[in-house]
């Protein structure tokens, strides 16, 4: 049964290419199926093929093998190794206080007058607000 097979965070970082921050955010916000242990965050299989019926572009383009360590499906794992990559560099970010969406930190932090790195760690939650207010990333639902 898929639901049996776990996989940490970090596992799961790794076979998608992404950083480990990444796969514990979409955890912590409810976006994959994702347990906690103590300090540590558990994927499901199941939980994965949920989130990649939702969202099959953040599989894309990845290695054939590390999709099949973490999917199991030989024709789906082809599928998806086929389609483009995501542009990984690019998120939408949502200016909490006034609900402006920007295509990119970048412009959110040009239209704000602040360091793109002050949306992003603020966005990542290393930091409780910037000068003009609080960031989050939008996910499509």
């Amino acid at each position: 049964m898929r639901s049996e097979i776990v996989f940490t965070a970090m596992q799961v970082a790794t076979f998608l290419e992404v950083d480990r921050n990444t796969v514990t955010m979409l955890a912590r916000h409810g976006r994959v199926e994702a347990f906690q242990q103590g300090r540590t965050w558990f994927d499901t299989r199941d939980g994965l093929f949920k989130f990649l019926g939702t969202h099959p572009q953040f599989f894309g383009g990845r290695q054939y093998d590390n999709l099949y360590r973490l999917l199991g499906d030989e024709e789906l794992c082809r599928k998806l190794s086929s389609m483009p990559r995501r542009n990984r560099n690019s998120k939408p970010v949502r200016h909490i206080e006034s609900g402006k969406t920007y295509p990119s930190g970048k412009q959110a932090a040009i239209a704000h007058h602040i360091g793109p790195d002050s949306v992003s760690y603020n966005c990542l939650g290393y930091t409780a607000t910037t000068r003009s207010g609080r960031f989050e990333y939008v996910y499509p639902d």
